[in-house]
């Protein structure tokens, strides 16, 4: 399973700002992976990727596993999509 969260930055969302900074981004897209065998080791793309570049992101995380931790980080702020296009602009 692939638990997909977006996050809109549109009015500069500090939290939003925050995650950016972590993972030393000045640019969106940022995708952030959690391996599930490793999650504290996230795979990390940023600026514009590939479909290619994408998929072998997620071969190299391996596959996910489902609990309730996870489950519960979507929580009712988040927005769960299941976009076929990860680096299409959903704003138009």
């Amino acid at each position: 399973d692939l638990v997909m969260l977006m996050a809109d930055w549109t009015n500069e969302n500090p939290e939003i700002t925050q995650m950016l900074q972590k993972f030393r981004a000045k640019q969106i897209p940022l995708l952030v992976i959690f391996p599930a065998g490793r999650p504290n080791s996230p795979i990390v793309l940023k600026g514009g990727y590939t479909q290619a570049m994408l998929l072998d992101k997620l071969r190299e995380a391996g596959p996910s596993a489902v609990s309730d931790e996870v489950n519960s980080s979507t929580g009712p702020n988040a927005e769960v999509s299941t976009h076929d296009s990860p680096t299409k602009d959903s704003r138009g």
